[in-house]
């Protein structure tokens, strides 16, 4: 290999779902999914982008949403940002390729499967990624063609910005790199010095779901506590929802799920090595109190609280997250690759209060406030820093 190392291969059991295994963990920390340029995403290639000055005044003065067509990527398919006259005068879109420069990705046209890869992008503005699937390449021509993708996102954009290109067997070449060849059930693995002692491929995004059957038939009274939940699966290809009016979309699920709940108190766990959202509170959850965890290493959001309405008002449905205590949590190290994530997310939801917890070390704002739905929110006695 370029740098002398050794690739280790092993058969993997048949035991294991390869559509489902999209994530490897070695001694209890994520492995590094192959990628170009080398770099291990948890601790390189974070953007912060300096703040512009704050401004007063409204932007978007009403709301409308459009309905199919482009936005049947997202599920349910509905988006603010693409209707007859969009607000921004233009609709969602997203790139559907690009050409890289001459010497950029040197091994393009060593690459035998490239539709096994994986493009993670910046839009141009910096405050999003998109993830695409490679559907095809000309390495002549040094173009990259992309297939299904650019959903992690609600509002579109035409361009793109910096990148790396994922899961391509040709570039494993760095430590603790891997690639899973599903055709063979080979498992390749480049390891560091030292041969880790355990490996863990993860096929279950969701290790704790907590569903009632309505908001008159919920799951009650009910105590999560000093637990590690750790070694996930990845969602970012899985379903996203436009929630709002806000520019997020996000995937509707986590590690641990909750709807149709109320009275559920989760305190003193740890949340780490997850390649999801840690907590979703999706639809009716009432007095949840969610106190004393810590939240590290998370690819994407720490706890989103998603509810929905009729689209007409507020009040005819109780579907919403209300009474959400969110208290003394210490949340850092999240937005691995999902970069539009937060470590708090507040989307069509009521009565929130997020009171002193810690948040640093995140691409994003740590608590977004995604619409001006109800409110009667409280944030205070937080310490922030290290983020936009």
């Amino acid at each position: 290999m370029a740098n002398g190392g050794t690739i280790m291969k092993a058969q993997v059991p048949s035991s294991v779902n390869l559509d489902l295994f999209n994530e490897l963990y070695t001694d209890g920390r994520r492995a590094v999914v192959v990628k170009y340029p080398n770099g291990d995403p948890s601790t390189q290639g974070l953007y912060a982008k300096d703040p512009d000055p704050s401004r007063n005044g409204t932007v978007f003065p009403y709301f409308q949403l459009g309905l199919g067509g482009g936005v049947s990527v997202f599920n349910p398919p509905r988006n603010f940002w693409c209707t007859a006259s969009p607000l921004t005068g233009s609709n969602y879109a997203v790139p559907r390729g690009f050409t890289v420069k001459n010497g950029a990705l040197s091994h393009i046209g060593n690459w035998s499967k490239p539709t096994t890869g994986f493009v993670h992008g910046f839009h141009f503005g910096y405050w999003g990624n998109w993830v695409f699937e490679i559907a095809s390449i000309n390495s002549t021509k040094n173009t990259i063609m992309f297939g299904r993708g650019g959903f992690q996102k609600a509002r579109g954009s035409g361009s793109g910005g910096a990148f790396y290109v994922a899961n391509i067997f040709e570039e494993v070449d760095s430590p603790n790199e891997w690639f899973l060849d599903k055709d063979t059930r080979t498992l390749y693995f480049m390891p560091n010095e030292t041969m880790p002692q355990v490996f863990v491929a993860s096929q279950i995004p969701c290790l704790i779901s907590i569903s009632g059957s309505s908001n008159d038939n919920t799951v009650h009274e009910v105590l999560i506590q000093g637990l590690i939940l750790t070694e996930t699966s990845n969602t970012y290809m899985r379903d996203y929802m436009v929630p709002s009016g806000g520019d997020w979309a996000v995937h509707w699920g986590g590690t641990m799920y909750l709807t149709n709940t109320r009275n559920v108190t989760i305190t003193r766990n740890l949340f780490t090595q997850l390649v999801c959202n840690g907590i979703a509170f999706i639809g009716y959850n009432d007095a949840t109190s969610i106190t004393l965890n810590e939240f590290v290493w998370l690819a994407d959001s720490a706890i989103i609280l998603v509810g929905s309405t009729n689209e007409i008002d507020g009040f005819s449905m109780t579907s919403q997250p209300v009474n959400t205590l969110i208290q003394s949590n210490l949340i850092h190290e999240t937005g691995i690759y999902l970069k539009q994530s937060s470590p708090v997310l507040i989307s069509v939801s009521r009565s929130v209060s997020v009171i002193g917890n810690r948040m640093f070390n995140m691409p994003r704002a740590v608590i977004n406030v995604n619409d001006g739905f109800y409110g009667n929110h409280t944030l205070s006695w937080n310490v922030i820093f290290n983020t936009v």
